[in-house]
């Protein structure tokens, strides 16, 4: 026992390296674990940021929610305001139908709902008989509202004008089938403006139940006799400055003077909504043409370009009537005259009218610009015309449809049917033949045989009384224009009985031997077709 412990006692008090190994050891174990601590703390703290971010986000994110919620439900609280807004204008067109529905008062009757069967409330009694406390609290009864018809608005007093001069059947034809058109489109008078000094009495008395009011014109030393050099062999142009006895119309506050080439495609009553004056205007620019723009000049430069093509239409005009216009449109027609210009109608309300607005070109379609780039051009589609336009040209859209056969036995009619090329200048011509031509052909056409007949003597011993001079100057056309014969100078012509027999025979028989001669001599053409003739120059048929 001593032996060991005295080793014990020696180990214990002498250097013992395996002793400092342990003690080593676990110095080097507690820096580990220190160090593992001071990593785990670090990491902690790593996973705190982590998850500190991690809470930034979500709170980001559901601030995030929150603003997309509140602007749903922004969104969603203005659509409701939106519908209900909508909701109170249909009550209110709703009240508005219903009170105008049922303020109709019949004459000698009581007030009467008009309202269909299913719609009308219970009580079948009169709205004025109904006793008020049976109401609901919402409903307020029709009669204690201002009703629709109560209301008066300040409306204008609107027409439209068609001009006419000449004796021309043609003329007649185009604007009876034209009277019928316009009155699909419109409630508008119809005024019909004709020249006492040329104009028959029998086309006044035609034309007289298809317009509101026939008014003649006086135009003796304004357009009639006054010397000018005409564009066109047809009729004297000048004579198209008679537009501004339209201006005498002072019953009316805008009048819309409109020619008779026309077709109208649909209603045309917003063109009353437009400024006046106003005439289309090419020279502003295509993009500009379909708007109601103001327009400026000055008449020197109106008379220095009055020999240009092209400048603006005058087929569709829209006034103010006046009698100060007139009277000025009269002292200015010297200057037109005297300038010589190639459309004095235009150049004169131009002249007049310094400051004037543009009519859009949707009312007033030349058939030469019914073409798919010019529309685009405009910044318009077919579906936008109101009127096409059939100016400077000898096939107008009825003789299309009446005579579509050239001379070269080609059908005009089914060639603008079938080519693309016509795909916009069609649509007038169909719809024409649809709604007005087939519609009312019979009665324009049984109207038009009556003005061709002349009128047969009461008894053949006596002759005819022949009109006197003033009678045939009104009804004789003048030499450059083409037109038919009167029926009355027919009339005239007509052969008186003779006094002796053997002086008719014998005047018989020398006219018919030198019309044999004659055809002897010249062999003789066909007859062209009705509405055409022939032209000297070529040989052949052209539509007159």
């Amino acid at each position: 026992m001593s032996e060991n412990w005295d080793t014990r006692r020696y180990y214990s008090n002498t250097n013992n390296p395996r002793r400092d190994d342990r003690r080593d050891d676990r110095r080097d174990d507690r820096r580990d674990n220190y160090r593992r601590d001071d990593y785990t703390r670090r990491d902690d703290r790593r996973d705190d940021r982590r998850d500190d971010r991690r809470d930034d986000y979500r709170r980001d994110d559901r601030r995030d929610d929150y603003r997309r919620d509140d602007y749903t439900r922004r969104d969603d609280y203005r659509r409701d305001d939106y519908r209900r807004d909508d909701y109170r204008r249909d009550d209110r067109r709703e009240d508005y139908r219903r009170d105008y529905s049922m303020s109709y008062r019949a004459p000698n009757s009581r007030l009467v709902d008009q309202r269909p069967v299913n719609q009308r409330p219970v009580d079948q009694r009169p709205v004025d008989q109904r006793p008020v406390e049976k109401a609901s609290s919402t409903y307020v009864p029709a009669v204690s509202r201002p009703t629709a018809a109560a209301v008066v608005h300040p409306k204008k007093k609107c027409a439209f004008a068609v001009i006419h001069f000449g004796s021309n059947p043609v003329y007649l034809e185009l604007e009876l089938y034209f009277f019928k058109m316009l009155r699909q489109y419109t409630k508008h008078d119809i005024i019909y403006l004709y020249s006492v000094n040329d104009t028959p009495a029998s086309f006044v008395e035609a034309v007289w139940p298809f317009v509101t009011e026939t008014l003649p014109f006086d135009d003796k030393g304004v357009t009639y006799d006054v010397a000018f050099k005409s564009e066109y062999t047809n009729f004297n142009t000048l004579r198209t400055c008679n537009f501004i006895f339209a201006y005498t119309l002072e019953q009316y506050d805008t009048v819309c003077i409109i020619e008779s080439d026309m077709v109208i495609m649909k209603d045309i009553e917003p063109i009353f909504s437009l400024r006046s004056p106003a005439v289309l205007t090419y020279y502003i620019g295509d993009k500009r043409l379909k708007f109601n723009d103001e327009i400026r000049n000055t008449p020197t430069e109106v008379l220095a370009k009055c020999k240009d093509m092209g400048r603006i239409n005058g087929g569709v005009m829209l006034i103010n009537p006046s009698m100060k216009m007139f009277e000025l449109y009269k002292t200015k027609i010297v200057d037109i005259v005297r300038s010589q210009c190639k459309y004095p109608n235009e150049t004169l309300f131009e002249y007049v009218n310094n400051v004037y607005y543009n009519l859009p070109v949707q009312y007033n379609l030349s058939h030469y610009h019914a073409k798919p780039y010019r529309l685009q051009n405009y910044g318009l589609t077919a579906r936008d015309i109101y009127i096409y336009h059939f100016n400077e040209t000898k096939y107008k859209h009825i003789d299309i449809i009446k005579n579509p056969m050239d001379e070269n036995g080609e059908n005009w009619f089914e060639i603008y049917q079938r080519d693309k090329k016509y795909e916009i200048r069609k649509l007038p011509i169909i719809h024409y033949k649809n709604t007005v031509f087939d519609k009312y052909q019979k009665e324009i056409s049984d109207i038009m045989k009556s003005l061709e007949k002349p009128v047969k003597p009461a008894s053949p011993a006596i002759s005819p009384i022949s009109p006197k001079k003033d009678e045939l100057l009104q009804y004789s056309p003048k030499k450059d224009e083409l037109r038919p014969i009167s029926p009355l100078i027919l009339k005239s012509k007509s052969k008186t009985p003779s006094k002796s027999k053997s002086s008719s025979k014998s005047s018989s028989k020398s006219s018919s031997s030198s019309s044999k001669s004659k055809s002897k001599t010249k062999s003789k053409k066909p007859r062209c077709p009705k509405g055409t003739r022939r032209n000297k120059k070529t040989g052949n048929c052209e539509p007159k």
